[in-house]
């Protein structure tokens, strides 16, 4: 399960790279009173656009690499560091509000897969 879990919780990671690059999201400047264009963070931004989800995919491979080490410390440091990453997506829900609701599932995967018990070597 917390393989699955982890899984999971990396492709969403990949995937909120791949949108932040391409989903318009940021609002452009205008004289138009009704619509108001969109671009992309990459198109806004540039490259440093693209940090925070590059800094959640990150953060998500250390969660992994702490569970696979399966020690006491490790576990218990990919727990409070996925904890932190749930809390900091629902605290981003107060700046970035409804694309934020991208963020909070990645965050909900992460915690599952450290609290979900490891898969056990198959005794034969």
């Amino acid at each position: 399960m917390q393989r699955l879990l982890v899984g999971l919780a990396l492709a969403w990671g990949v995937l909120l790279v791949v949108l932040s690059a391409t989903l318009p999201i940021s609002t452009v400047p205008s004289s138009q009173g009704s619509f108001q264009p969109r671009e992309t963070v990459l198109v806004a931004y540039g490259a440093a656009g693209l940090l925070p989800a590059f800094g959640l995919l990150v953060t998500g491979v250390l969660i992994t690499s702490l569970l696979l080490r399966r020690r006491s410390g490790s576990t218990t440091s990919a727990r409070v560091l996925a904890i932190a990453v749930l809390v900091a997506s629902y605290g981003s829900l107060l700046i970035l509000h409804i694309w934020s609701l991208l963020v909070v599932p990645y965050g909900a995967l992460l915690v599952a897969a450290a609290f979900a018990p490891p898969l056990r070597a198959r005794r034969e």
